[in-house]
């Protein structure tokens, strides 16, 4: 019997290894790509103009920040400030524009200009992955998606001579003229890549698009470095760099042609070397123009000197610049460099004992450059310059920062750095007064702190070092939860006071121990949003609920902060007024007061139930829509007009209604809609003429979009916008201007050049010809300036800013989403088979065979815009099964794009009044469809067939009761918009599988379920005295909730996540279960005393205090409460003894009824040198109850030591078994029984090979992990008591951690290596292959893309599936944990969370035949193959074959956003349906689903 597993990324890596900054994704914009380790994203960067008192500072990370104060209207406009006013200053802001899952690690990034992405003005992206492929990538206008351009590959096999695999990561580097790349692979080897260079100033349109459709690339040339120049033996590339400014591609070299080590630096120094190369790509030809020897042998990397054909070298302990004309200059930045390396150095900084491994670099003005060092400290390198020749180097301190993996600059002004053990910072720099008073005017920013306030670096007190006059500013932080060093799971904990208002909670969260040094922290994961329920009622029968704020009559002229939303969000003192709630037969008004109380003297319509409400004439009048009428009243509930609309009357009754002021749009059960519009000085509603043709076809459903964005307009209008970008485009750039390169005044004229030549243009323009000022502020080409900005031009241009345009979507019968205009009604959008939802959406101009022969099965759609800081227009549409579709709307002019694939051979024309939109669809890889109900034989049986198709046809109920629950269930809306939640907007969904889409700090969409409390029937935003911006929804057990969206959570990432900062490195997070603690083992850097043989310190009276000395880690166990997450006690430890294990265990006692309690295990060592014999200690403590401090209720319990052994070695491993309490010590395993609560006494032991670092035990069987010698299985037995080797693996394998899986009966070992793959072993004794047991039998092997670190082990969660007997029977997913089946949830150092889980073999079967059909069936991103990413990978030669067997879930869970022709398509291949296979993947997306 053999296992079935799957192995899927539930939470995607975080750490930062590469940073590019390009015009990506617009020509006009600035971004900046981001590449996490397999995880590529795309933000754009957004520079704002904020005035200090309309924008009071805030962190960044505060949530709660009302809605008014960080409100786009402060980010829409930059450009309309008055420029008096000093005390504004500009900061910025990064943007998530998209993110793509690649099958491949990016090992780097480079950013190029090519004549097909430069024919719009914008750059390509390459990516070189490991071994040796390169992938260029651009951005599709059409598709507004990456596309791959083409794929090099140079993994040949004669280019692999020595290498068995490839241990020297692949390095490419661009030419700043964009001229060539190089990339350097498999050691020596380097690979050109020409790209074509043509003169497109004199050609026509034709020509250029010509030139643009042939490959933007030449043939590649491979040849070996050191056939480069015969005399100079180039062997063993360290770095190499191009130079600036060459008229041929100049590439400069760093090489160790004699490789040395340390040990020989007395007898053989300065063995690195530069060479310079100009790169003939046409002869093939490689002229040497410079070579400079005899080069510390410390050299790690060079740095190109902008306008100049010099470097400067980066050593460990020294700074040298070298060009043509000089021999070199070098600086000492410890004391060590002497003693390493002849070259003349400069000994003024040796002092400062700086060590520059790890370093990364950016250039700031005037060829200064900025060097961040592996500890975050920063120094600025300033080049000392006579007559143009350079003859020293100063060195500047410019403070301190996160501790760097990569770093890149980008604009005027701005550079960011990246972190894997930390959070990465977007900075700005500025160095005059000027600035600096501007800055610190503006709060809203965090300084880069100065080592002079923590203590500095080194000994100081003899070093001419100065403060850099450079000023350094946080904008923007992009999280990072890796790497994850430990991870552990417990139940959710509050104060008592608040316990019961926490019934539903998801009980469990993932905490996880993350970062280093300063930058560790605490992090929290949750999967799903869990409310802060303040008040919970019954209602029953309750089918919609809504809440309206209204204002006096007096405010009808004066807009509310959005019209048609329900709360005025800038008066955080308008609180909700009405609470309306509709039930099956009558609807309840209720006033909200100090509390809700029924309203009985209204004249609000209560007889049935209500269709929707909303607020009208600017928030004064409440509109209240029921089935067979409309009423409008004044804000204290009285009639002002009532339209009644009688059944006869042709149009049936209404079944939807959406309110945007000033218009109502009704849909009525035969599928006809109307329109009517407010009269603004009559104050009364009447119908609004629509041509007949609208309603040929029946709506489905329908929405107005107010489109407040200036997204939607018609092509004719949003030519000219692009008229700037184009009217130069045969031009070439050489220069890539963007306003961030300009200076604050330039900056300004060319604001006002945008808004004079706006203004005086289209002054009588129709309204939504409007420019698009954040666009175009950042436009590549200066503008004319016609004309000064004068105060009326300025406030003439806002008013025409602020009005909006309306638009009407309609999804017809027949599977058509069209869009019109209003009030005219003209059809501007037309896609024909929306009901497929393919990735794009695209205008068809005219209708044509449009006859769609399936049942559409989408019930609801939403085009509505929403943001955090700027709003972007979504489309969102459900279906009858509970799938959450989401589209994007992107600009897009006909005719823009050279490659678009979906161009229609239309005159521009026919075009003109059309829109010039399309959607991208958003992909998502939350399944929100509801169950499929599967009969005894395991066959599908959908949602669909087992209830009645819904027909239009009212005819066909013969009951009235019928046909009224059939009218509740068409007016039920599940899409649900709210406008201010806790300072966010978005769409709620309700339903079986509720869940929030909102935009967070980033922008970008994000999609959280709210699953705790099962189904949720409706919801409304709620603004109250007693719960702030906040929301009402009634549950499937008719209770009504008051809640809170809770604040201390971050939503802009995948899960909700909470960040604790530690401030000091995390090893290991143990959770005590009956104390509903946390156990936390942290140390802090301390200073090493060396000791002789007892201990005592040698007094090195000769040391020198400036030497590197070493340091040592001071480490405690600390005691965390889960519930304000502060330390409430803490154990110090002796120094020099490090903490290598921490675990809770359960040991047999007699203080308990049971026989067994849980105490935290500790193993630690003594790191005294090499010279010093290895020691460690065990430590078993009680975790007991004490009186709390008077304020501090969360301070009552305390870590009690009871005993504390110490060994002969340290202690690496640590378990209990069976009651006993396992340890590692060195080669050896000792059980230990625990006595008398006070002593631990040995009862076996056995010896192992060479090192355990990991060790698990299930029942009396253990699972024993070698850092060397791979897996140990073995068994325990109590009388008489002894340990036994039952199996091992008898191939080499560097285990780093290891877990069990359980499919019952069978138990797996799931093992994960440092070569970032996961192993799967069987002990099967029965198997030939096996030796009776001897030998564990290999299963499965999977290559995850980064190292596993840490591994638990949790039950998995089985869908149990009711078939619905009747109506009111339970239609909800029930749990079955009994235990039979464990799945390993694996956290690794790239930050991401994943599991592996068991699947039944049927299931694993359908999937792996939809595996294989996926790896050729789609796209992939760079083009990558799955397949090969996935395959074992090990440093070794390997002595076995992969045993494969582990489907990837994260391309399964692909076939989700796949259009619906191409699911049924890839499924009827296989012999499979759609709903089958959505349903297996949801078993996997609820397997872990606790938390």
């Amino acid at each position: 019997m053999s296992i079935y597993p799957l192995y899927k990324e539930v939470f995607p890596p975080t750490v930062v290894d590469n940073i590019a900054c390009a015009a990506f994704t617009s020509p006009s914009d600035v971004n900046v790509i981001v590449a996490r380790t397999s995880f590529l994203q795309i933000y754009k960067f957004i520079e704002d103009e904020l005035i200090t008192e309309e924008n009071p500072g805030e962190d960044d990370s505060n949530l709660t920040q009302e809605l008014g104060k960080d409100d786009d209207q402060n980010f829409l406009f930059p450009t309309l400030k008055p420029a008096a006013n000093s005390s504004s200053s500009k900061t910025a802001h990064l943007e998530l524009v998209a993110q793509y899952k690649l099958f491949g690690n990016i090992a780097s990034m480079g950013v190029v200009r090519t004549t097909s992405s430069g024919i719009n003005d914008m750059d390509s992206l390459l990516l070189s992955f490991k071994d040796a492929k390169i992938s260029l990538l651009e951005w599709s206008l059409a598709t507004n998606s990456i596309v791959t351009v083409s794929i090099h590959y140079y993994e040949r096999e004669e280019f692999k001579t020595e290498f068995l695999s490839n241990t020297c990561p692949t390095d490419l580097k661009v030419d700043p003229s964009n001229r060539c790349a190089v990339l350097n692979f498999y050691g020596n080897k380097l690979a050109i890549l020409p790209f074509r260079q043509e003169d497109t100033a004199n050609l026509s349109e034709e020509e250029i698009a010509k030139i643009a459709s042939n490959f933007p690339y030449l043939q590649s040339i491979v040849f070996d470095v050191t056939s480069i120049d015969s005399q100079i033996k180039i062997k063993n590339v360290i770095d190499m760099e191009f130079l600036y400014g060459c008229h041929e591609p100049t590439l400069a070299i760093l090489f160790e042609s004699y490789q040395t080590w340390p040990g020989k630096s007395n007898s053989i120094k300065d063995t690195c070397s530069v060479i310079t190369v100009t790169l003939d790509i046409s002869k093939q030809k490689y002229p040497v123009v410079f070579t400079r020897d005899a080069l510390p042998q410390t050299c790690l990397k060079l740095i190109p000197v902008p306008d100049s054909m010099g470097v400067i070298i980066i050593a460990a302990d020294a700074i040298i610049y070298i060009d043509d004309s000089s021999l070199g200059v070098g600086i000492a930045v410890n004391t060590y460099a002497s003693s390493t390396t002849r070259f003349p150095l400069d000994k003024t900084y040796e002092n400062l004992g700086l060590a520059l491994e790890g370093s990364y670099h950016v250039t700031l003005d005037n060829k200064d450059i900025l060097l961040s060092l592996s500890d975050g400290n920063l120094y600025v390198i300033k080049l000392v310059e006579n007559e143009e020749t350079v003859t020293g180097i100063r060195l500047e301190e410019a403070g301190n920062n996160t501790l760097p993996s990569c770093a890149c600059k980008f604009s005027k002004g701005y550079f960011i750095l990246g972190s894997r053990l930390g959070d990465s910072h977007l900075i700005k720099y500025y160095t005059s007064k000027k600035d600096q008073e501007k800055q610190k005017s503006n709060g809203a920013t965090n300084s880069v702190s100065h080592p002079a306030d923590n203590g500095g670096v080194g000994n100081r007190s003899n070093t001419p070092l100065k403060m850099s006059d450079y000023e350094f500013i946080i904008c923007d932080t992009l999280v990072n939860v890796g790497p994850i060093v430990d991870m552990a799971f417990g139940e959710l904990a509050f104060p008592e006071e608040e316990s019961q208002l926490h019934i539903i909670q998801k009980n469990l969260e993932i905490v996880t121990c993350s970062g280093y040094s300063d930058e560790s922290s605490l992090c929290i994961f949750h999967r799903n949003i869990n409310p802060i329920v303040n008040n919970s009622f019954p209602m029953e029968d309750c089918t919609n609920i809504w809440t309206v704020s209204c204002r006096d009559s007096m405010f009808a002229g004066i807009p509310m902060e959005s019209p048609g939303s329900k709360i005025d969000s800038n008066d955080g003192d308008i609180f909700d007024k009405y609470l309306f709630i509709s039930k099956k037969d009558k609807t309840m008004v209720l006033g909200c007061g100090e509390e809700l109380q029924e309203l009985q003297q209204t004249d609000f319509y209560t007889d049935g139930p209500t269709i929707t409400v909303g607020s009208l004439l600017n928030g004064t009048r409440i509109l209240q829509v029921y089935d067979h009428g409309l009423r409008l009243l004044d804000n204290e509930g009285k009639l002002t007009q009532l339209i009644p609309i009688d059944e006869p009357f042709e149009k049936g009754l209404i079944v939807f209604a959406h309110i945007v002021d000033p218009f109502v749009l009704l849909l009525f059960d035969n599928g006809d809609i109307s329109l009517m519009k407010v009269n603004e000085k009559t104050k009364i509603i009447e119908f609004h003429s629509r041509p007949e043709r609208i309603n040929v076809i029946p709506t489905v459903s329908c929405c107005i979009y107010r489109d407040d964005t200036e997204l939607f307009s018609l092509v004719k209008d949003a030519t000219p916008k692009f008229s700037f970008l184009k009217s130069d485009k045969k031009r070439k750039m050489s220069v890539h201007l963007s306003p961030m390169n300009l200076d604050d005044d330039e900056f300004d004229d060319l604001c006002k050049g945008f808004q004079t030549q706006n203004l005086n243009e289209n002054i009588d323009a129709n309204p939504e010809n409007k420019m698009e000022i954040d666009t175009e502020v950042k436009s590549n080409e200066s503008p004319r300036v016609l004309d000064e900005v004068n105060e009326e031009n300025v406030s003439g241009k806002v008013e025409k800013l602020e009005e909006a345009t309306y638009w009407c979507t309609l999804f017809k019968q027949d599977g058509s989403l069209e869009i019109f205009k209003l009030p005219d009604f003209d059809e501007v959008f037309l896609f024909p088979h929306f009901d497929l939802s393919p990735a794009v959406l695209f205008d068809f101009a005219s209708r044509q065979n449009l006859n769609s022969t399936q049942k559409s099965e989408i019930k609801e759609i939403l085009l509505i815009s929403f943001g955090k800081r700027s709003k972007e227009p979504y489309l969102i549409a459900r279906t009858s099964v509970g799938d959450i579709i989401i589209y994007k709307a992107y600009q897009y002019i006909p005719g823009s794009d050279v490659f678009d694939p979906y161009q229609k051979s239309q005159s521009q024309a026919e075009l003109s009044g059309r829109l010039a939109i399309r959607f991208s669809r958003v992909s998502q890889e939350y399944i929100s469809r509801d169950t499929i109900y599967s009969d005894i034989h395991d066959k599908p049986v959908s949602k669909r067939s087992t209830q009645q198709e819904n027909s239009n046809d009212m005819n066909q109920f013969n009951d009235a009761s019928e046909r009224q629950n059939f009218r509740l269930g068409q007016i039920t809306r599940k899409i649900i918009p709210f406008s201010n939640i806790s300072g966010y907007n978005g769409v709620f969904i309700a339903g079986i599988k509720p869940a929030w889409l909102l935009v967070a700090n980033n922008n970008f969409l994000r999609l959280h379920p709210m699953s705790a409390d099962g189904e949720i029937k409706c919801f409304t935003q709620f603004h109250n005295v007693h719960c702030k911006r906040g929301f009402l929804y009634a549950n499937h057990e008719n209770n009504l909730r008051l809640s809170g969206l809770p604040s201390d959570f971050r939503y802009d990432m995948e899960w909700p996540v909470k960040k604790i900062p530690l401030r000091r490195t995390g090893y290991g997070v143990e959770y005590h279960a009956e104390m509903q603690v946390y156990a936390l083992a942290t140390s802090i850097p301390a200073e090493f005393i060396l000791g002789d043989e007892n201990e005592d310190p040698i007094n090195d009276a000769e040391q020198d205090r400036d030497q590197l000395l070493p340091e040592t880690l001071k480490f405690s166990l600390e005691l965390i409460s889960p519930v304000t997450w502060e330390t409430v006690d803490r154990y110090d430890f002796m120094e020099d003894e490090q903490i290598l294990c921490i675990k809770c265990v359960n040991l047999q006692t007699k203080s308990t009824s049971s026989g067994r309690k849980s105490f935290i295990a500790v193993g630690t060592g003594f790191f005294r040198g090499e010279d010093v014999g290895m020691r460690g200690n065990v430590y078993v403590f009680e975790i007991i109850e004490v009186v709390p401090e008077p304020d501090n209720p969360q301070t009552n319990h305390k870590y009690k030591l009871l005993c504390h052994e110490e060994v002969k070695g340290s202690v690496t491993a640590i378990c209990d078994v069976k009651g006993y309490l396992l340890t590692c010590v060195g080669p050896k395993i000792f059980i230990r029984a625990f006595e008398d609560n006070d002593r631990l006494i040995s009862v076996a032991f056995i010896d192992i090979q060479i090192y355990g670092n990991s060790v698990v035990s299930v029942k009396d069987y253990i699972l024993l992990g070698d850092v060397y010698k791979s897996v140990w299985f073995l068994g325990f037995q109590e009388e008489p008591a002894k340990l036994i080797l039952v199996g091992k693996d008898y191939h080499s394998l560097e285990v780093s951690c290891l877990n069990y899986l359980i499919d019952e009966p069978m138990l797996y070992i799931a093992v994960a290596d440092m070569d970032k793959n996961i192993h799967l072993f069987q002990y099967a004794p029965y198997n030939v292959q096996s030796f009776s047991g001897q030998k564990l039998i290999r299963r499965g092997d999977f290559h995850v893309g980064a190292q596993v670190k840490t591994m638990l082990s949790m039950p998995k969660k089985e869908l149990v599936r009711n078939s619905p007997i009747e109506q009111g029977s339970s239609r909800y997913l029930e749990e079955d944990t009994s235990g039979s089946k464990l799945l390993c949830l694996c956290g690794t150092l790239d930050g991401s969370i994943s599991i592996v889980t068991p699947i039944p073999e049927r299931m694993y079967k359908r999937l792996q035949l939809l595996h294989s059909k996926m790896v050729t069936g789609i796209q992939h991103v760079a083009g990558l193959n799955p397949k090969a990413f996935r395959l074992l990978n090990s440093k070794q030669k390997l002595a076995i074959n992969p045993a494969k067997g582990i489907l990837d879930g994260d391309l399964l869970f692909q076939f989700q956003n796949l259009a619906i022709h191409r699911q049924k398509e890839m499924t009827k291949h296989i012999g499979t349906t759609v709903e089958r296979i959505i349903d297996d993947l949801l078993a996997v997306q609820e397997s872990c689903d606790y938390f």
